[in-house]
């Protein structure tokens, strides 16, 4: 699902202009906000040493929140609108970046591919922050 995700983003933004949010819909803070809660609850499990709970409910933010139900959501508005776009974007990032503690290969593959697809096209926003921090706010 997420190799789906990261595909589709790449598609989607050959024919767009750039990644950038602006004037965000409720299911694109919506989205936002469940990102930022399965973050915090994800570095909570891996502190505690939780890593099932904390693998599970990354899982169910890709597939249950993220792919069944927000880029359904937003399908249509993606051909008018450029915010979902930057908001799958931004998602997909803050993913690959706590998937890459537990599963560094996928995720750095993923990244790369972001990296080296959308920064060709000149679309790429750039994400890379060289100080690691836990708060995905900080990143974007």
């Amino acid at each position: 699902t997420l190799w789906n995700v990261q595909n589709y983003l790449i598609d989607l933004v050959q024919s767009k202009t750039d990644l950038l949010v602006k004037d965000m819909a409720k299911e694109d803070q919506w989205i936002i906000s469940k990102l930022n809660s399965t973050a915090k609850y994800y570095y909570n499990n891996l502190d505690a040493f939780e890593f099932n709970h904390a693998c599970k409910a990354l899982g169910e933010f890709i597939l249950n929140d993220l792919s069944r139900t927000y880029i359904k959501t937003v399908r249509h508005r993606i051909n008018t609108d450029k915010t979902p776009i930057g908001v799958i974007n931004k998602c997909l990032i803050g993913i690959v970046k706590m998937l890459a503690l537990i599963s560094p290969f996928i995720s750095d593959k993923i990244y790369l591919n972001l990296l080296m697809k959308l920064r060709r096209s000149s679309r790429w926003a750039c994400c890379h922050n060289a100080n690691t921090t836990r708060s995905l706010n900080c990143i974007y």
